[in-house]
Parts: structure tokens; sequence; C-alpha cells
């Protein structure tokens, strides 16, 4: 299947707002599933349980800040 290029320009210009909808309702699945899940907040590492409560599991790196648009060459 071939698309215009503005077809892919709009495509493209989604995938962030389809990606962060779909990591929000993995996170939601999990809970209700009964499973704990991880995640950063305000530098520490925490584990969020299916009944909401948070256990802090260690501190973490400060995430590194990549300018919009900037090409990476993988090997």
């Amino acid at each position: 299947m071939a698309y215009s290029p503005k077809a892919l320009r709009e495509i493209e210009r989604s995938v962030p707002e389809r990606a962060a909808k779909a990591v929000r309702q993995a996170y939601r699945k999990s809970l209700n599933a009964g499973h704990s899940v991880l995640i950063i907040e305000d530098g520490k590492l925490c584990r969020v349980s299916p009944d909401l409560s948070k256990t802090v599991l260690r501190s973490v790196r400060p995430a590194i800040k990549i300018a919009k648009g900037t090409k990476f060459k993988i090997k």
C-alpha cells in the first residue's frame, strides 16, 4: 500500500500521541490485572501497586535532554 507524502506526514505526526495513549492504556490494564507498574517520579524509581500505593525503590540519574529532531545512527 502506497501513501502520499501528505498522508505519511499525518501518520508520522500522530505517532507521539498514539504512543502516549498506548502507554496510558498499558499502565491501567496492568494495574487492573493486579500487577505492579514501575515509574520514574521526581528522580526516583517507584513501584505503583494495584491499590495505587507507591513504594520508592531508589533514586535515578536525571534524564538526558535530547533536542527534537535529533538524528541518531544505529550501528
